[in-house]
């Protein structure tokens, strides 16, 4: 918030000044000429300015942790930055009272005086008031116009649901909804788990949209329940040092050997668990400290930064290669999409089956109508994937009619890198599928239960490699 002019430089007119102009053609006083070194922010201005200095100048409207008297006078906006004011009666901080604000479209005001310029249409005044009982304090706010009249985006502190859909936009999840999936779970041995992997949090239900990402980030594997009662707080403030971990995960970013960010003075602060996160992304030069010499772990991490580290990452390193379907789960018949964030970039795959059922599937020639794989030879040479254009691997045991009737099953596992010329290739994602076949030839069928007075006997026929009718 500025409406003090700048002196023109000898190399001609600053980009600060060209901005002021198009924005301020008010009188009145500019909020930064009132904040030591035209800090914008009220927690900065409270940094240089002690609170003591709150009410020198008589009951009225102050900026937390700024002496003047804003009480009955006008001010110009320009910066977005939210400002907290608190009201000073009787010598005293206020706690209680009624903040109000005639715009609220314009300049917003929160119940604890939390202020924001909400839109950049310039020219309007708009009055902030507090009120308690008969007393009523006001300050004006004129409006600046922003360059191009766009609407202003304020940086808030994110929630934990805004950032997970933030997360799960980049990286193009799909949600286990959209394919035919029945979650039947295998743990890393390829063995079918006896109960199911958690895929909720208890606080992340309904129809909000954070619930999608949330849960698709629990299946690939990026967050983890223990079990159905843990939550994720998603209308929580998502801290920097919780944004480090989750995506140095969901990036499958590597330890690093040195340590980057013991000279900061709030060390002391970060969590253990999300030390080595905050490490990895301070050290690649993905996040930097709030100041030079403070990483502020647990302040909320903005919708700004969390873009910014993003962006920067998605510039040098290409995305990790996701799978749908997920890994570690049971199948009839598998054909996996690879996919990565990074436009044009080429997956390299390859893929073994030294897990299986039975003797005679050794050497075996898994396919259907793509690459396969032989059974119990190892690793099978490197794929190269061109999401659009490239033919997907199958991995399914068709109507093969020397395999054994039933309970029969192997295991696929599977490994993943893609490259992009100028980029540093993504970290390998591995991936686990067990694919299990009902019969080996069209409509075998096998009797569940016998017929009785009052119902049926009941019938189960199998198609060749598909699902089973009733």
């Amino acid at each position: 918030m500025s409406g003090k002019k700048e002196n023109v430089q000898s190399s001609g007119i600053t980009r600060r000044d060209f901005v002021k102009g198009l924005a301020i053609g008010a009188a009145g006083l500019g909020i930064a000429t009132i904040l030591p070194g035209g800090i914008i922010t009220a927690a900065s201005a409270a940094d240089t300015t002690t609170k003591q200095q709150v009410g020198k100048q008589g009951d009225g409207i102050y900026i937390d942790g700024v002496a003047e008297n804003m009480k009955s006078k006008t001010y110009t906006l320009e910066f977005v930055q939210p400002i907290k004011l608190v009201a000073v009666k009787d010598g005293k901080v206020q706690s209680e009272g009624t903040w109000r604000t005639t715009n609220k479209h314009l300049v917003s005001v929160d119940p604890d005086g939390t202020t924001i310029m909400r839109d950049g249409v310039g020219g309007y005044d708009v009055e902030i008031s507090w009120t308690l009982g008969s007393t009523t304090y006001a300050v004006t706010l004129h409006t600046g116009q922003t360059a191009g009249a766009h609407a202003i985006e304020v940086d808030h502190p994110m929630t934990r649901g805004d950032f997970m859909i933030r997360l799960a936009k980049y990286f193009g999840w799909p949600h286990y909804n959209a394919v035919m999936d029945d979650g039947t779970d295998i743990n890393d041995k390829g063995e079918v788990m006896t109960t199911e992997r958690v895929r909720n949090f208890y606080d992340v239900t309904g129809d909000n949209d954070y619930v999608k990402a949330i849960e698709s980030a629990l299946d690939m594997g990026v967050l983890t329940a223990t079990s159905p009662e843990d939550c994720f707080y998603p209308m929580s403030e998502m801290t920097r040092e919780d944004a480090a971990v989750i995506l140095v995960s969901a990036f499958k970013m590597s330890k690093l050997g040195a340590d980057y960010i013991s000279k900061f003075d709030d060390t002391n602060k970060i969590d253990k668990n999300c030390y080595d996160a905050l490490n990895i992304l301070v050290g690649r030069n993905f996040m930097r400290g709030r100041s030079n010499t403070t990483l502020n772990p647990t302040d909320g991490i903005t919708d700004t930064e969390a873009r910014i580290i993003i962006e920067s990452i998605d510039r040098r390193v290409v995305c990790p290669v996701w799978a749908m379907p997920v890994s570690n789960r049971k199948f009839v018949r598998v054909r996996p999409e690879w996919f990565t964030s990074t436009q044009d970039a080429v997956v390299h795959w390859r893929c073994k089956v030294d897990k299986y059922s039975h003797p005679e599937l050794n050497g075996l020639f898994v396919q259907d109508r793509g690459v396969g794989v032989y059974v119990g030879t190892g690793w099978s040479d490197w794929y190269d994937y061109i999401p659009g254009y490239s033919t997907d691997p199958c991995f399914g045991l068709n109507n093969n009619k020397d395999l054994p009737y039933d309970a029969t099953w192997l295991i696929v596992d599977v490994e993943c890198y893609a490259t992009k010329p100028g980029m540093e290739d993504s970290p390998v994602t591995k991936f686990m599928w067990r694919i299990e076949r009902p019969a080996w030839h069209d409509f075998a069928f096998d009797k569940l239960h016998d017929a009785g007075e009052n119902f049926p006997a009941v019938y189960r026929y199998f198609d060749n490699f598909q699902a089973a009718a009733y």
